[in-house]
């Protein structure tokens, strides 16, 4: 017979926030050229702009890369790592080791966000101090 063992867990104590949190915005990118450019104007539209944009091409073969490449030029808050294809989780566990932010995020490389997501995903986690992550409505956009 299987005995099964329970213990009390403990509240993990999460640091406290600086007031102007880095957020690491990461993209895992795989033949998304058609749509990566409005993705990443949609991050930088953002009313909240103390982030990082780390985007993981996981061995496109359009020329995504080259468009994330001029993304990269023009703004130092954007990286571009590449890797061999190895799927979603990969490139994002591989966005993930890179980052230096306080709060992360995951963008999808054909996804847009609203103006002011970082912003209020910011002050939820500045207003409620042991949220350990943050959930939202999702506006469905089809073309």
């Amino acid at each position: 017979m299987l005995e099964l063992q329970t213990e009390k867990l403990q509240p993990i104590k999460l640091p406290q926030l600086p007031d102007n949190p880095l957020v690491s915005v990461l993209i895992a990118n795989y033949n998304y050229e058609k749509y990566i450019s409005q993705t990443l104007e949609s991050v930088l539209r953002q009313t909240y702009q103390n982030f990082e944009i780390i985007v993981c091409d996981d061995g496109s073969t359009d020329n995504s890369c080259d468009v994330i490449a001029n993304y990269v030029r023009k703004d130092s808050r954007i990286k571009l790592i590449s890797k061999q294809n190895g799927g979603v989780a990969s490139a994002l566990n591989v966005a993930y080791q890179k980052s230096q932010g306080q709060i992360i995020c995951l963008l999808d490389a054909d996804d847009i966000w609203m103006d002011r997501k970082l912003e209020k995903v910011v002050n939820e986690f500045k207003t409620n101090l042991q949220a350990g992550f943050v959930i939202h409505n999702v506006v469905q956009i089809d073309s």
